[in-house]
């Protein structure tokens, strides 16, 4: 079982958690998210910005996660990036870059993020 997924309900107290819909044909291993700003407010104003976006993949591998510290990925969550209808951002994990693509005629943006696979940015003795 996923550690991430098993302790999602106490991570959640203080991180922004989300279970990736990674149904794909590919055979790259690929994320797909969705991020709230009104999620992310409320994530930065209880912590004071220190937080990070846990990106949950197959809830059957113990170690498939992202844990990403929010300020490495902060500069991409724009107004400018999000969606046009609902109010969202659209993000896909591809060969280990964090790709947001926003709606109308943006442009995607992106910043690797592989040095957050299967890591842990959580105090020690947290689980």
């Amino acid at each position: 079982m996923n550690w991430a997924w098993e302790n999602r309900d106490q991570l959640d107290k203080t991180h922004y958690t989300v279970l990736s819909s990674s149904e794909s044909g590919n055979k790259e291993q690929q994320y797909f998210i969705n991020l709230y700003p009104s999620v992310l407010e409320a994530k930065r104003d209880a912590s004071g910005g220190q937080f990070d976006v846990i990106v949950i993949g197959n809830i059957e591998v113990v170690w498939d996660y992202f844990d990403i510290p929010f300020n490495a990925v902060a500069d991409l969550l724009t107004s400018a990036t999000l969606t046009k209808g609902e109010k969202r951002w659209l993000i896909q994990i591809i060969n280990e870059r964090f790709t947001v693509f926003p709606g109308g005629e943006g442009t995607s943006v992106s910043i690797p993020v592989g040095e957050y696979y299967r890591c842990h940015h959580l105090p020690d003795g947290y689980v």
